[in-house]
């Protein structure tokens, strides 16, 4: 092969490297592997699409811990994997609010069968899914049955146990916080053994007291269209705020790679979500901000980033990742999902 041959083959392989790195570096923003917990999630989901009859009406009721935030987003994901699998009719987090203070349920709480067969008949639903999750000394264990309305027999079960996990850590951690903020409780609930970790995550960075409260409704907010993002000022296509869930004194924002529907979780590449730093500022009174308490993978949904103590309704978020910073400009909370 001659000199010029040699050169121009040298460079023309450096520059398809350069483009597919550079083509690669924003659609990578929310790639990760998967998550044990999101495993276990989503095999659970295809236990209950082989072992519950097609097309039943479903209530996916609690799922028993210690740690209400853990519960939700399992909860939430399996009714995600529900709704986009179409195997079933999901009753809705809205709906199951609406009903909470007359059957006094904890979507965290034990619920015992009756009370269960009970909410399942209040809507009509074949089949009532409830579980629980509990420390198996340094490891979990999630266990997750369905119950026949009907019969108020058990149509099966599903059990699996698992190591800690990025999101087991994150989710545990907001509970701890919570407990750990001064409120005259005194105590904080003891942490199961792996969860040492947690004791010291990033330092708390706020510019409002640990203490202080939301001044926003609790609830869901959904955005449609979905929140778009720049980086380095040009807009990007793999960065879309879905919804933010505001619950006490906590936000969790759902980030996701695509316009509409879910992200798939096999399309993840090498990051995770420890690598997310971000950052809400108070559009209305710019010197005010938050930083993160912590970030998971969600599923379908791509990634929950939490945050603690939020009282603005006008807000920009701004994420610092490896390959730029990401930002979320301009977007306004008014009223939460109608229940």
């Amino acid at each position: 092969m001659n000199k010029k041959l040699k050169v121009r083959c040298v460079t023309t392989v450096c520059i398809l490297f350069i483009i597919l790195f550079a083509s690669g570096s924003c659609a990578s923003f929310l790639n990760s592997p998967s998550d044990e917990l999101d495993k276990a999630i989503r095999d659970t989901s295809n236990y209950l699409n082989e072992n519950i009859p097609r097309g039943s009406k479903i209530v996916i009721l609690n799922i028993q811990s210690e740690f209400t935030a853990l519960s939700e987003y399992i909860i939430e994901e399996l009714i995600s994997n529900a709704v986009n699998d179409v195997y079933f009719t999901v009753v809705s987090r809205h709906q199951l609010d609406a009903i909470r203070a007359q059957f006094n349920i904890q979507y965290s709480g034990e619920v015992d069968n009756n009370r269960a067969v009970e909410i399942g008949r209040y809507f009509g639903a074949q089949t009532i899914v409830t579980g629980r999750f509990i420390a198996v000394g340094r490891n979990y264990r999630l266990t997750v049955s369905a119950i026949n309305t009907q019969t108020a027999t058990v149509q099966g079960q599903f059990n699996r146990n698992m190591a800690s996990s990025e999101a087991i850590v994150t989710l545990i951690g907001t509970d701890l916080r919570i407990s750990n903020a001064p409120s005259g409780a005194g105590q904080t609930p003891a942490a199961p053994q792996n969860t040492s970790t947690v004791a010291q995550p990033q330092q708390q960075r706020t510019t409002q007291p640990a203490a202080q409260t939301t001044g926003l409704r609790p609830g869901t907010y959904t955005f449609w269209p979905r929140i778009t993002a720049t980086m380095n000022g040009i807009p990007i296509n793999d960065a879309y705020i879905d919804k933010i869930v505001v619950r006490g004194n906590n936000m969790l924002i759902y980030i996701t790679a695509v316009p509409r529907g879910t992200s798939s979780s096999g399309a993840r590449g090498h990051n995770t979500a420890a690598g997310f730093k971000c950052t809400l500022t108070d559009l209305d009174r710019p010197s005010r901000s938050w930083h993160q308490i912590g970030a998971a993978h969600s599923g379908n949904e791509g990634v929950i980033v939490s945050f603690q103590n939020v009282t603005a309704t006008r807000l920009s978020l701004e994420t610092e990742y490896w390959n730029g910073t990401v930002v979320f400009e301009n977007f306004t909370l008014g009223e939460p999902d109608a229940q």
